[in-house]
């Protein structure tokens, strides 16, 4: 074959390949702003009659402690009850993330509630919190307890959320640093988290 033939069957593969790629490129950018809105969840309310705790953490390595905020609501996107609270001797984060789960649910079942939605931002903790058998990690003493405070509810489910649909946990749990002792609120929350709860869920209001 000949130099320029050579040359020319070259130019033509580049050309094919270019084509191609500019193609997956297209089908790609296509895709991405359904993926955008894929990732960046937002706060649903469950179904009635089940309720739905988020809850959330915020580390202190110098101190070694961390601040668990929590929050229940209903189907109607209302406020049952909320909480923040400090936990000392916390080595990470992740046992951060157990210790406001378990802050939660002691909460819930002082509370009383019965069927509930449990929601956080840290998919590694849902995760452990749901596998089966003994935890016999440095953490396994929370996991154990959160799965027996899981037993005296009628119906129970762990999930992982977007960060995006955790907001309100995330304010209380920030908020601690600003209180000198662990607050609680039933059927409402403190100021700073107000306008978050009715962005998550605005409940409109009947004409007078």
């Amino acid at each position: 074959m000949r130099s320029s033939d050579t040359h020319a069957c070259f130019t033509i593969a580049i050309t094919i390949w270019g084509l191609c790629l500019v193609r997956e490129l297209k089908e790609f950018r296509a895709k991405l702003p359904e993926a955008r809105v894929t990732m960046k969840q937002s706060w649903t309310p469950p179904t009635d009659p089940m309720l739905k705790l988020n809850f959330d953490t915020a580390f202190h390595a110098q101190s070694r402690q961390s601040s668990s905020g929590f929050v229940v609501r209903n189907a109607q996107g209302q406020v049952l009850g909320s909480g923040m609270v400090r936990n000392n001797f916390v080595s990470d984060p992740f046992m951060g993330e157990m210790l406001a789960c378990l802050d939660g649910l002691r909460f819930a079942t002082d509370m009383g509630f019965k069927n509930l939605v449990v929601e956080g931002d840290s998919r590694s903790t849902i995760v452990r919190i749901t596998e089966m058998g003994r935890d016999r990690s440095a953490i396994g003493v929370y996991v154990e307890e959160i799965k027996q405070r899981a037993r005296m509810f009628d119906k129970i489910i762990f999930r992982s959320v977007d960060r995006n649909a955790n907001r309100v946990a995330h304010i209380l749990a920030k908020a601690r640093s600003t209180f000198n002792e662990d607050r609680f609120w039933v059927e409402d929350v403190p100021d700073m988290a107000v306008l978050v709860v009715k962005a998550d869920c605005p409940i409109p209001v009947a004409p007078d």
